[in-house]
C-alpha cells in the first residue's frame, strides 16, 4: 500500500511542481535557498503588518485574536481545496490513465489527497509559519521555545484538515456544476441574483454610515464590538480554534488531542464517502472530457477570428471552477470599492487625503484587475495539449492570442464600468465625479497594458504539458508572475495618480497627464507583446 501511494504520489507531484528525484545536490541547495528566502520574505512583510496593527493602530494582540487568524487562514484553505479537489480528483485528465493503473482505486484517491496535501503545505510553509513567527515577534510574551516548535508542527498539521474538508465539499460541488452545466441559463440567472442582492445589501449598510466619521471617537466602541464579534466567530471555529488556543499556552494536551480527533473523523469521512462515489465520478468526467476534446477538434478547421473569440467565450463561462478562479475579484470589485471608498471619503481628510482618495480607488481597482488577468497568464497554457492542433487550422493563427486578450479585457470592462457606475452614484456628494471617469479611464487603459503583458509571459514560457496534466491554472509559474507584475504596477501608477492631482491642474491637463501616461504604458506592452509573438509563438511545441 504504501509504495503504491508513493509511486502515485510521486508521479502526480513531478506534473504539478519541478520535482525531480535525481536532481544534483546544487539544485536542491538552490531550490531551497529559494524558499527560504520566498519565507524571509513574507516574514518581514507580516512583522511589518502585525508592527501597524499593534504599535500603531495600537489594537491588543489577544487570544481571541490569534484564533480568528487561524481560523481565517483555514477558512481560505477550504475554499481554494474544495475548488483545487473538484479538478484534480475528479475532472483532471490524468484519471484516465491512473485509473487504470493495477492498484485500488482508493489509494489513488489517497494519493491525490496527499498531492494536495504537499501543495497546501508549501503554501502553509511560506506563509502561515512567517506569521506565527511575525506575531511572536511584535507580541513578545507569547515568544518561547514551545510556541517555535508548536509553530512547526501546527504548520504541517493545518494544511491537513482543510485538504480533507475540500475532499468531502467537492463531491456536492461536481454534482452541482453537472447539473447547472445542463441548464445555462439557471447558472446566469443565480449568478445575477447573487450579484443583485449582495450589491443592494452593500449600498444599504453603506447609506447607514455617517457623512462625517471620526476614527477617534468611534476607535473605542469599534474595538470592543470587534472583539466581541471575535469571540463569537471563534465558537465556530473548532479545528483551528484547538490549534490556535494550544499555541497561545491554553490546554496544550487537551486542546491538541481534540485536534487530532476532528482530523481522524473527517479523515473517515473523507474516505467512506470516497468508496461510493470516487470511481464513478473520476470515470465519467473523463469520458466527457474525450468527448469534448473531439468536438473542439472539428470547431478548429474553422479559423477565423470570430470562431477563435466564441470559442473562448463559451470555454469561460462553461466553467464554473475555472470562471470563479479567473474573475472572482472582479465579481467582487464593485462590493469591496463601494465598501472602502465610502468609509474612507467619510473620514476627515486634508488636501492630500483628498488626492489619495483617487489614488485609493485606483489601487484597490487595478490590484484586482491583476489579479484576474490570470486568465490571460495562462491562456496559452490552458490549451494543453490542444494548442499544437489549433495552430495548424487555416488563416492567421494568431488570432488565438487576440481573442484570449479580447474575451479578458471584455469581461474586464463590463465589471470595471459598473463599479465606477456605482461609484458616481454612491459617491456623487463626495468626489468630483469628472476626475472620478478620469481615473476610470486611466485604470482602463493600464489594465489593458497588463492584460497584454500577462498574456507574453505565457507566450514566452508556455506549460502545455504541466496544464493537460493538472487542469489547474494555478499551478503555472505564469500565474503568480501576473499577479505580482500587476500589484507592482498598481502602486507605483496609484503614486503617480496622487503626485500629479496635487499639481492642482485643470481637468483637461489632469486627463492629458494621466491618459498619456496610461497610453504610452500600452503602447510599450503592445509593441512588446508583438515582438515576442512574432518571436516564440510558431515556436510553441509540447
Amino acid at each position: 500500500m504504501l509504495k503504491s501511494l508513493k509511486i502515485l504520489s510521486l508521479l502526480q507531484l513531478s506534473e504539478k511542481i519541478k520535482f525531480k528525484q535525481n536532481a544534483s545536490i546544487s539544485d536542491k541547495l538552490r531550490l531551497l535557498g529559494k524558499f527560504l528566502m520566498a519565507m524571509a520574505i513574507s516574514y518581514g512583510v507580516l512583522t511589518l503588518l502585525f508592527f501597524v496593527i499593534f504599535k500603531v493602530i495600537f489594537f491588543q494582540p489577544s487570544i481571541h485574536l490569534f484564533t480568528f487568524i487561524v481560523f481565517f487562514i483555514q477558512i481560505i484553505s477550504i475554499v481554494t481545496s474544495t475548488i483545487s479537489l473538484s479538478d484534480s480528483l475528479y475532472i483532471s485528465k490524468d484519471n484516465a490513465l491512473l485509473l487504470t493503473y493495477p492498484v485500488k482505486h482508493i489509494y489513488v484517491y489517497i494519493s491525490k489527497l496527499i498531492v494536495s496535501y504537499v501543495l497546501e503545505l508549501m503554501k502553509s510553509l511560506l506563509f502561515t509559519f512567517p506569521l506565527f513567527m511575525a506575531y511572536a515577534t511584535i507580541n513578545s510574551s507569547l515568544f518561547s521555545a514551545y510556541y517555535i516548535i508548536g509553530s512547526i508542527i501546527y504548520s504541517f498539521l493545518l494544511p491537513l484538515f482543510p485538504v480533507l474538508i475540500g475532499a468531502i465539499l467537492s463531491i456536492p460541488v461536481v454534482y452541482f456544476n453537472k447539473f447547472i452545466k445542463k441548464y445555462n441559463f439557471l447558472k446566469l440567472l443565480l449568478t445575477t441574483l447573487l450579484f443583485v442582492g449582495l450589491l443592494a445589501l452593500t449600498i444599504f449598510v453603506v447609506n447607514l454610515l455617517p457623512d462625517n466619521i471620526r476614527i477617534v471617537a468611534l476607535f473605542n466602541s469599534f474595538m470592543n464590538k470587534f472583539n466581541d464579534s471575535l469571540h463569537l466567530i471563534n465558537q465556530f471555529s473548532t479545528y483551528s480554534g484547538f490549534i490556535g488556543k494550544a499555541m497561545y499556552g491554553e490546554k496544550v494536551f487537551l486542546n491538541t488531542l481534540f485536534a487530532l480527533l476532528s482530523l481522524i473523523g473527517v479523515g473517515v469521512i473523507s474516505i467512506s464517502l470516497s468508496l461510493f462515489v470516487f470511481f464513478r465520478l473520476a470515470s465519467s468526467a473523463s469520458e466527457n472530457s474525450i468527448q469534448k476534446k473531439h468536438k473542439a477538434k472539428n470547431v478548429a478547421h474553422k479559423s477565423t477570428f470570430l470562431t477563435f473569440t466564441k470559442k473562448e467565450l463559451t470555454l469561460s463561462l462553461r466553467n464554473i471552477g475555472d470562471f470563479a478562479s479567473n474573475y472572482f475579484f472582479l465579481f467582487i470589485m464593485p462590493f469591496v470599492l463601494i465598501i472602502i471608498s465610502s468609509i474612507y471619503v467619510r473620514i476627515d481628510r486634508n488636501a492630500l487625503g483628498v488626492s489619495m482618495t483617487y489614488g485609493f480607488i485606483g489601487l484597490i481597482a487595478m490590484i484586482m484587475l491583476a489579479a484576474s488577468n490570470t486568465a490571460s497568464a495562462t491562456a496559452i497554457s490552458s490549451e494543453g495539449t490542444e494548442f499544437v492542433l489549433l495552430k495548424t487550422a487555416p488563416g492567421k493563427t494568431s488570432n488565438i492570442v487576440w481573442s484570449k486578450i479580447l474575451i479578458n479585457f471584455a469581461i474586464s470592462l463590463i465589471f470595471l464600468t459598473l463599479s465606477f457606475i456605482i461609484l458616481s452614484f454612491v459617491l456623487k456628494n463626495h468626489v468630483s465625479l469628472p476626475l472620478l471617469w478620469i481615473v476610470y479611464a486611466f485604470i482602463l487603459i493600464i489594465d489593458f497594458g497588463l492584460i497584454l503583458w500577462s498574456i507574453q509571459l505565457d507566450i514566452m514560457n508556455p506549460k502545455l504539458k504541466e496544464y493537460a496534466n493538472s487542469q489547474n491554472r494555478s499551478e503555472i509559474k505564469n500565474f503568480a508572475s501576473s499577479i505580482t507584475i500587476g500589484c507592482i504596477v498598481a502602486v507605483i501608477f496609484s503614486a503617480i495618480l496622487i503626485v500629479v492631482y496635487l499639481f492642482n491642474f485643470t481637468i483637461f491637463l489632469l486627463c492629458l497627464i494621466l491618459l498619456g501616461l496610461a497610453l504610452v504604458f500600452t503602447a510599450i506592452r503592445l509593441y512588446f507583446l508583438i515582438n515576442y509573438m512574432n518571436a516564440y509563438f510558431n515556436e510553441i511545441q509540447l
